[in-house]
């Protein structure tokens, strides 16, 4: 009976160990895991199973010894900032701690079979002088290595394809504003690494202000290729100029509003250029002149040669380069020349040699006139040397002296060229040439026989060069006086100025007297070669009717 009662007992008694067995290992393991994380237990992706809160917090806080924050940008220039570098550290407050307090022991066996992946809240410090420094130094910092975006421009000139535009280059500069954040928000979010493609798409890098495409920029280009297309030329006898695109290109400036203007500074600058080069004129200056006696002799004065007006010159060389167009320009002069070059008097002039008393005329380069004159008393005044131009011719003149030094004379032919300085007829004097300019002289002009008067009046313009000297051992003592013909030329001519004879022409009583004191001072040779006298005598027979 007892060994029966036994055996049905033993069950029992197996079961109550086991209970007992499992209730000890149970609650043995919960009062295990009241100290540390239950099993399969990541805290911020480290494995906490069976591990304390400060062996946990400790192996998280110890990743912030190798953190390395890397970054590469555009030319694949790389820098890193590690957590030493700015004293960064990693601050959990209890939250480690808190984390295993609030997992319940009792149910390490479900833990077993089910994973627990605990994310916790960190604070981040860094030294913030020191990342600001420590971004200061990096290579995608240093400007000569990130280098700053370049605008699109207009290219210089080239003969060939005139201006073009050269696109813009957007480099590896970055803005340093949008770059401190975007590392910023790495470092809080301990990312390992930020790329090329993260600092596009945050657009971190500085952009260019102008592109290649811009409407401005293009439109500016086009205006520059068109005013350098023409093509603007200047003549100087046989010598051309031109302003070529080149040049006008090295004219043009962009204002702010982006208008095409042209440089008047420069184009004077260029017109100065061809006034320095073809201007003959030297205000009196020395030039060289080969004489009818053969020699070269250096004449010095007067006021002839090309004198170019430069400011008008530029003006208007600036206006035909705005209209952008082939044209050939003349420059403008306040006076001209017969001829460019070092012979700017030509081949057609009158060449006076004071010391000789003797003028030489040519036209065309051959000689047609030579004569003798008187030219002005030294005492009175000296008649000038030089090289002039004639400032205009007048048929008909009447000279008059002032009050110091009263006279009136009529002469058929005056020619200005030194200011009141001119070549005329001098029908009263008999003689000219030697030495009679000493006693008899005039008061500066050149006073010449009638017919050499009318030859140089009937040859010349406006402009003639007059060329004027002295040149020792030319003198000459003998003189020449009119011919009859000659002396009654002038009264023909002095008879064929009168004109109609009426009221309204009021100086033809003058003229009248004027004919009449030049007829009756000719000979009776002289007289018999003229031939319109009887018009003398209607004339004056008109007066009388008109008198009375």
């Amino acid at each position: 009976m007892k060994k029966k009662e036994t055996r049905s007992k033993l069950p029992w008694i197996i079961s109550g160990v086991v209970i007992l067995i499992v209730a000890a290992v149970y609650i043995g393991m919960a009062v295990h895991y009241q100290g540390c994380f239950l099993p399969n237990t990541r805290v911020n992706g480290a494995d906490a199973s069976g591990r304390t809160w400060s062996e946990v917090e400790k192996e998280l806080v110890s990743v912030m010894d190798t953190y390395v924050l890397n970054i590469t940008g555009r030319n694949d220039l790389k820098d890193r900032i590690t957590s030493q570098d700015i004293d960064m550290s990693m601050d959990f407050g209890s939250s480690v701690k808190d984390a295993q307090d609030a997992q319940n022991e009792w149910a390490w066996p479900v833990a077993l079979f089910k994973k627990d992946d605990i994310t916790l809240e960190s604070v981040l410090s860094y030294d913030e002088k020191k990342l600001e420094s420590r971004i200061k130094a990096m290579n995608c910092m240093d400007k000569k290595q990130a280098l700053a975006p370049k605008d699109a421009y207009i290219s210089d000139y080239d003969e060939k394809n005139g201006f073009s535009i050269i696109p813009e280059k957007e480099n590896n500069r970055l803005d340093k504003k949008i770059f401190t954040g975007m590392v910023e928000d790495a470092l809080n979010e301990m990312q390992a690494e930020i790329n090329l493609d993260m600092l596009e798409k945050a657009e971190a890098y500085k952009k260019p202000a102008v592109y290649k495409d811009d409407k401005t920029l293009n439109s500016v280009m086009k205006q520059m290729n068109k005013l350098t297309k023409a093509t603007i030329t200047y003549r100087f006898g046989n010598d051309t100029e031109k302003v070529t695109g080149e040049m006008i290109a090295g004219w043009l400036t962009v204002n702010k509003d982006n208008k095409v203007k042209v440089d008047s500074e420069k184009v004077r600058e260029y017109i100065n250029s061809l006034a320095r080069k073809y201007d003959t004129y030297n205000g009196g200056g020395t030039r060289e002149f080969k004489t009818s006696y053969g020699n070269t002799i250096s004449i010095t004065g007067g006021d002839y040669g090309w004198w170019m007006n430069r400011v008008t010159t530029t003006e208007e060389l600036a206006a035909a380069v705005k209209k952008g167009k082939d044209v050939e320009l003349k420059p403008v002069y306040y006076q001209t020349a017969a001829n460019y070059g070092d012979k700017d008097y030509g081949d057609t002039y009158v060449e006076i040699n004071l010391t000789a008393q003797r003028l030489f005329l040519y036209k065309n380069g051959k000689r047609i006139l030579e004569t003798d004159f008187v030219s002005g008393k030294p005492s009175i005044k000296n008649t000038p040397s030089g090289v002039y131009g004639i400032t205009y011719k007048e048929r008909a003149h009447t000279m008059v002296g002032d009050a110091s030094d009263y006279y009136r004379v009529e002469t058929s032919f005056w020619m200005p060229y030194a200011g009141n300085v001119g070549m005329h007829d001098a029908t009263w004097r008999s003689r000219f040439g030697g030495s009679l300019y000493q006693t008899e002289g005039s008061h500066g002009c050149v006073n010449l026989p009638y017919y050499a008067a009318r030859t140089i009046y009937e040859t010349v313009d406006k402009g003639t060069p007059v060329i004027s000297y002295r040149m020792d051992g030319t003198q000459r003592s003998a003189t020449t006086a009119h011919s009859d013909r000659e002396r009654a030329e002038i009264g023909i001519d002095a008879i064929k100025r009168i004109g109609t004879v009426s009221s309204q022409n009021y100086g033809v009583r003058k003229k009248i007297e004027w004919a009449r004191q030049v007829y009756t001072d000719l000979s009776a040779a002289q007289r018999s070669y003229v031939t319109n006298y009887q018009t003398l005598v209607n004339a004056e027979k008109a007066l009388r009717s008109i008198s009375e």
